[in-house]
């Protein structure tokens, strides 16, 4: 399993802290609800009828699966606990809304700004999001196993929905667009945080 690295800097209040320059704040949007089909046999089915988006997702699945078999592909994907797609050109998480027994996905430097399919892969204990267009976190509220969670190279401005995530040990979020830290304070098994490349002034 892959793990994160930090460079480290103690700051006196119990947890681990990097914190670095300011860039420009862009105005955060919701992205829209994810589609209807309730297991991947359904994409993968249906895979003439969808968005070029959602058929790269499906292929890539596929293979992965190593198999064309919609039945046996699904078969092997819904099995893993771990997925790899970081660097994959993906855009649409749809069609792995049904992988729940996922624990660690991987999913850095693609396309994505959408991450509501993602709150229903519950048992996820490590998350790495890094280098994407993501700036709507609410989806992930639910994923209240994560201990890792990577979103550096992102556009959140708003981590309130990270609050409920109490679990979390590391959470890498620098270069993007926040300035409030409050809603960390609930998550006291915090170990360590990267802020760099961020607009925060009060650390209080």
């Amino acid at each position: 399993m892959k793990t994160f690295t930090y460079a480290i800097i103690s700051v006196g209040i119990g947890l681990n802290l990097i914190f670095g320059g300011c860039s420009l704040q862009k105005t955060a949007s919701q992205p829209q609800e994810a589609g209807s089909f309730s297991s991947f046999v359904d994409w993968c089915e249906n895979k003439k009828e969808l968005s070029k988006e959602a058929r790269k997702t499906v292929d890539a699945l596929l293979f992965i699966a190593e198999t064309n078999k919609c039945t046996d592909a699904s078969e092997n994907l819904v099995s893993l606990t771990e997925l790899e797609l970081a660097n994959t050109d993906l855009s649409d998480l749809r069609p792995l809304s049904s992988l729940t027994n996922l624990t660690t996905l991987y999913l850095s430097a693609n396309e994505i700004s959408d991450v509501s399919p993602l709150q229903s892969l519950t048992k996820l204990t490590s998350l790495y999001l890094r280098d994407n267009d993501i700036s709507y976190l609410s989806p992930l509220k639910s994923l209240t196993n994560l201990k890792g969670l990577d979103l550096t190279a992102n556009q959140v401005s708003d981590i309130s929905p990270l609050k409920s995530l109490t679990k979390l040990t590391n959470l890498v979020i620098g270069k993007n667009k926040i300035e409030d830290l409050s809603p960390l304070k609930s998550l006291t098994k915090l170990e360590t945080i990267y802020l760099s490349d961020n607009k925060i002034e009060d650390l209080s």
